[in-house]
């Protein structure tokens, strides 16, 4: 079944806010001026133990061409991947350039049940952006 099926199904069609965060700086083996871009897809979810938000994350190469389609295609996928299995799932690489988020955001699962959410996904959720 689609992913979008699921959402469907589980009642979350709609709920889906995606985002998008470049990385790279300083990687090894990249030449200066490539930039990776990680594709975020943050569900957000009412429960009887109140409202939570699952996270996707997808990578983009910085040696490869950005696709905006198949980056949101993933980084759903991994969101929903976290909905049905109820845990975080797929360490993220400790390599660079995607170690970025680790240090600066405190991210560890491209597939994240009950994700923290940074400030500018509260204001996503809240209608601020």
């Amino acid at each position: 079944m689609k992913n979008e099926e699921k959402l469907k199904r589980w009642g979350l069609a709609g709920s889906e806010k995606y985002y998008y965060l470049k990385f790279g700086h300083g990687a090894i083996n990249i030449p200066d001026g490539f930039m990776g871009i990680a594709t975020v897809c943050v569900i957000g979810q009412d429960s009887v133990e109140g409202a939570h938000y699952v996270r996707g994350i997808a990578f983009c190469n910085p040696k490869d061409q950005f696709n905006r389609r198949l980056g949101r295609n993933i980084a759903l996928g991994r969101a929903v991947k976290a909905i049905e299995n109820r845990c975080n799932a797929d360490p993220i690489p400790t390599r660079k350039p995607a170690s970025v988020l680790h240090k600066d955001l405190g991210w560890y699962f491209l597939s994240c049940w009950y994700a923290e959410l940074t400030s500018y996904e509260q204001r996503l959720f809240s209608g601020g952006e």
